[in-house]
């Protein structure tokens, strides 16, 4: 699903490059395939609209485990070993908010942020396809012989 970084007191989790199924693994962004013909990109176009109709719990936003002292007097924390808890870190406004995460909740919040990545990856696959038909549109009326 993904792996822990540490970075000074922060462990950050990182997920892998998810890919949708074995098919699209040609298909991240920056080198989908897109074919030349129409009818060949909506193909791909509505396989991903599908895609999306599977949709689950969505959350945007990043998980980070942060370490840190409580401030409570004869606490372990003051002595070094710091408190150790998740978080959801999100921007709103230019500005970062911070939620804590329960244990008990890490695994569904982990699957709420992936397929958040999830959709953003098809929107974004969308987007592209949906770019090449309308380049290869006056492309392909030309060659059928039909005005614009």
């Amino acid at each position: 699903m993904g792996s822990l970084f540490q970075q000074g007191d922060r462990v950050f989790f990182l997920r892998k490059r998810l890919f949708l199924t074995e098919s699209d693994k040609l298909a991240s962004l920056s080198g989908m395939k897109v074919p030349q013909h129409p009818t060949l990109i909506r193909r791909m176009r509505d396989a991903r609209v599908k895609k999306m109709a599977r949709m689950g719990p969505v959350m945007a936003g990043s998980l980070v485990q942060i370490a840190k002292h409580c401030g409570r007097a004869g606490c372990h924390c003051q002595k070094g070993e710091k408190h150790l808890g998740w978080y959801l870190t999100r921007s709103v406004k230019g500005k970062t908010q911070t939620t804590y995460v329960p244990l008990e909740m890490l695994e569904e919040v982990q699957g709420w942020i992936q397929e958040h990545h999830r959709l953003k990856e098809l929107i974004a696959e969308i987007s592209e396809l949906n770019r090449a038909l309308i380049r290869t549109h006056v492309t392909h009326r030309k060659r059928r012989g039909t005005r614009s």
